[in-house]
């Protein structure tokens, strides 16, 4: 499936992403002259503001951690857990053995509910 929001750019080993979704603009790489060179280009033709470093974007979270970047929904799933009133109850960790494959969705809701059923009782 292809996506025409965005658009790519290698040069070598390096790459050049931009993503363009209804009024915003995400541009990222692994070139900082790079993107800076392109969002030069990108305010020389349209009227744009740099908001920075990217701190949310469609409801996903960025956390700049050393070298990394880190992706996550924290902010969503604390209002979950405040709408539905499971902010007392304690956290439980589920690994999923890898390459694990529900035999269908009657399968899928019978995991989560022993899984439930489980974290209650710890």
């Amino acid at each position: 499936m292809v996506d025409p929001n965005l658009y790519y750019q290698k040069c070598g080993l390096d790459l050049l992403v931009l993503m363009l979704y209804m009024g915003d603009l995400f541009v990222t790489g692994s070139n900082k002259l790079q993107i800076t060179m392109l969002l030069f280009k990108l305010m020389q033709k349209f009227t744009m503001t740099n908001l920075g470093l990217i701190t949310k974007y469609l409801g996903v979270q960025f956390t700049n951690i050393s070298t990394n970047i880190l992706l996550h929904q924290t902010n969503f799933t604390l209002s979950i857990l405040c709408e539905f009133s499971f902010m007392d109850n304690k956290p439980t960790f589920i690994p999923l053995n890898e390459g694990l494959r529900f035999l269908n969705e009657q399968t899928l809701q019978l995991w989560m509910l022993l899984t439930i059923d489980d974290s209650l009782e710890n």
